[in-house]
């Protein structure tokens, strides 16, 4: 008997046990998302890194409740613990390890209807690792087409995942996939490229992004592959557009004798690595050059050569030529431009002039000269260049004084020298002359010119020493007449007394 009735107690608990899980199930599956004062989530949004733990709190209702112990209230999730207070219920997950979950948050209103809200979960996983590879067959050259390849191992969800292709730091195209799965999948994803002579050194990469919006890391996590260095094998189009030839610091063709500048400039050419100019007067190489450039792209590229000037190079043709193509294994140039010609025009300053010297004595009759102070005269004729010019005076074979020149012109001149001179009675017949040097400066030992002038024989006139000259008597006429005067007018009056 005692059986009989535990068999009924039991079957009557798994009856009860039952009807109360399908009346729950059936509640929680009809659920009313839209109440007016439905369950409040927060976070409303969650995203927690696999593995990690996370957590969210729910407040069921506010108005709409039924009194607690009249109300079902709940929240229901696969993983993870969930502890009530009241209307407010907080769920916990130590280790986040489920990929595809949405908990549930619930009671029953007023009405006795279930409202629910579902918490929004996205569990996510970064790439283990991104790699780069350019799918080619042989080398690669100009214009080539190939397929750039970025294989992304092991994220989630890959619906988030953003790739980009780069050149240098220079995006080439972003991808994205279809594939909504939520647990780790790998993904492979291609761009069709066309290579240029530009991607010659060039490095090529890419990068995965996943992107989780406004609750998940910020910035986005971001995995890079290694750089891929390529070569692209490539033949250069040669240009050379023109080339020019001028004479610089020179008034169009007009040149001075000396060092001067020839220069040739090249316009447009490539590449200027293999560039070789020369300059020519006539039919005569002057000079050959290379260019010091490497660059990808044409250049202009100015040469110039230092050139000695003389009169012999007036009426001459000056031009140069650019060659390009001149390397090791090739003989000829493959393309040559020459500049037009330059008719040199050349002056040259005269070279070292000195005509004529001439003596004279200043102030004085001839060869006659006067005891004591005298000026001695030195005229040069014609003279260049005058800066060099040194005058020396002379009485027979001593040097009675040196003059430089005050002159610094471009033309010949004519100059005159005076020294002053204190002749004496030990001077009469002596020879006295003077001589113009041209060329003694700094460096140069001997002058490269010397004129004398002509010799002058001194006729010195002194006055006797010791010798006084005597003032001639004054006449008495004036003191006679005046006696004489006195003497009659004395007479006078003694008569007519």
């Amino acid at each position: 008997m005692k059986f009989t009735n535990c068999q009924e107690i039991m079957v009557s608990i798994l009856v009860l046990f039952m009807v109360s899980s399908l009346t729950f199930f059936s509640c929680v599956k009809s659920c009313n998302f839209n109440c007016p004062d439905k369950p409040v989530l927060t976070p409303s949004r969650l995203v927690v890194k696999y593995g990690d733990p996370t957590s969210a709190t729910c407040v069921a209702c506010q108005k709409d409740c039924l009194p607690l112990e009249e109300s079902v209230i709940d929240m229901e999730a696969s993983v993870g613990n969930t502890a009530g207070n009241g209307t407010t219920f907080t769920w916990t997950v130590n280790h986040m390890n489920e990929w595809d979950l949405t908990p549930k948050c619930f009671y029953t209103n007023v009405n006795n209807k279930q409202c629910c809200s579902n918490l929004a979960v996205t569990v996510y996983q970064p790439p283990e690792n991104v790699s780069f590879s350019l799918n080619h067959t042989g080398p690669l050259t100009e214009g080539a087409e190939v397929t750039l390849q970025c294989s992304v191992l092991n994220v989630a969800p890959a619906e988030n995942l953003t790739v980009t292709f780069y050149r240098g730091q220079t995006p080439l195209g972003h991808m994205t996939t279809n594939n909504s799965a939520k647990k780790p999948v790998s993904e492979t994803f291609s761009l069709s490229y066309n290579t240029s002579k530009e991607d010659n050194g060039a490095e090529f990469w890419c990068e995965a992004k996943l992107e989780l919006g406004a609750e998940g890391p910020q910035p986005p996590l971001v995995v890079k592959s290694e750089k891929l260095d390529v070569k692209v094998h490539w033949e250069p189009k040669e240009i050379l557009e023109a080339v020019s030839f001028s004479f610089v610091n020179s008034t169009g063709q007009l040149l001075e004798c000396g060092q001067n500048t020839l220069q040739c400039f090249v316009l447009n050419v490539f590449p200027a690595e293999n560039l070789t100019v020369t300059f020519y007067r006539g039919l005569i190489a002057l000079g050959h050059m290379k260019s010091t450039y490497n660059t990808k792209e044409p250049v202009n590229e100015t040469f110039t050569l230092q050139y000695n000037i003389s009169k012999d190079d007036d009426g001459s043709l000056f031009w140069c030529g650019a060659a390009l193509g001149v390397k090791p294994g090739r003989r000829q140039p493959t393309l040559v431009v020459e500049s037009g010609n330059l008719t040199a025009i050349v002056h040259c300053k005269p070279e070292e002039i000195l005509e004529a010297v001439s003596f004279s004595f200043v102030n004085s009759t001839g060869k006659l000269l006067e005891c004591g102070q005298n000026t001695l005269q030195c005229f040069v004729l014609n003279v260049f260049p005058a800066e060099n010019l040194t005058v020396t005076f002379y009485r027979g074979l001593i040097a009675l004084g040196h003059m430089k020149s005050t002159y610094n012109t471009k033309e010949p001149v004519n100059e005159t020298f005076t020294l002053q001179y204190n002749i004496s009675k030990d001077d009469d017949g002596s020879l006295f002359w003077c001589g113009a040097a041209l060329g003694v400066k700094p460096g140069r030992r001997q002058p490269t010119l010397v004129v004398e002038s002509g010799n002058l024989t001194a006729i010195v006139h002194c006055k006797p020493e010791g010798l006084k000259t005597t003032s001639k008597p004054t006449s008495d006429a004036p003191s006679g007449k005046l006696y004489r005067f006195i003497l009659c007018l004395t007479l006078l009056v003694s008569a007519s007394v």
